[in-house]
C-alpha cells in the first residue's frame, strides 16, 4: 500500500517538475522572441547585402568604362605621338644637309673667335669680362 510519505514525496516531485516546466516555457518564449528579432535583422541585412552587391556591380562597370576611356585616350596620345615622330623624322630627312653643315661651321667659327686673342687690348679685356673665370670660387647669388 501507498504511505503518506510516498504521497508527499510524489507531490514534491510533481511540484518541482511543474516549476521546471514553467521556467523552461518562459525561457523558450524569450528564446523564440530573440529568434524572431534575429530573423528580422537577418532579413534586413540580406536586403542591404543585395543592394551592396548591385552597387558593387555598378561600381565595377563604371571602373571598366573609366579604364576603357583612359586606354582609348592613351592609345590616341600614342598614335598622335607616333604621327608627330614620323612627321619630325620625315622633316629631318627632307631638310637640306647644307643647313646643318652651315650651323656646325658657324658654331666652330664662334669657338675659334673666342679662343684667339685680338691685337687690340680693349677687345681682349671685353672678351675676358664676358667669360667668367673659373678660379675655384663660387658665386653667391643670395
Amino acid at each position: 500500500m501507498i504511505t503518506l510519505e510516498q504521497v508527499r514525496l510524489l507531490d514534491q516531485k510533481v511540484s518541482q517538475a511543474v516549476d521546471l516546466i514553467s521556467t523552461l516555457r518562459a525561457e523558450n518564449r524569450v528564446l523564440n522572441e530573440k529568434l524572431e528579432s534575429y530573423q528580422e535583422k537577418i532579413g534586413e541585412l540580406e536586403v542591404l547585402l543585395s543592394g551592396l552587391k548591385e552597387d558593387q556591380v555598378e561600381v565595377e562597370q563604371n571602373f571598366q568604362k573609366a579604364l576603357s576611356a583612359l586606354d582609348l585616350l592613351d592609345s590616341d596620345e600614342t598614335a598622335d605621338t607616333a604621327v608627330e615622330t614620323e612627321d619630325a623624322a620625315a622633316q629631318e630627312i627632307t631638310e637640306e644637309p647644307e643647313e646643318s653643315v652651315k650651323l656646325e661651321e658657324s658654331a666652330s667659327n664662334e669657338s675659334e673667335l673666342e679662343e684667339t686673342e685680338h691685337e687690340d687690348p680693349a677687345v681682349n679685356e671685353l672678351m675676358e669680362e664676358e667669360q667668367p673665370e673659373d678660379n675655384g670660387a663660387e658665386l653667391d647669388i643670395f
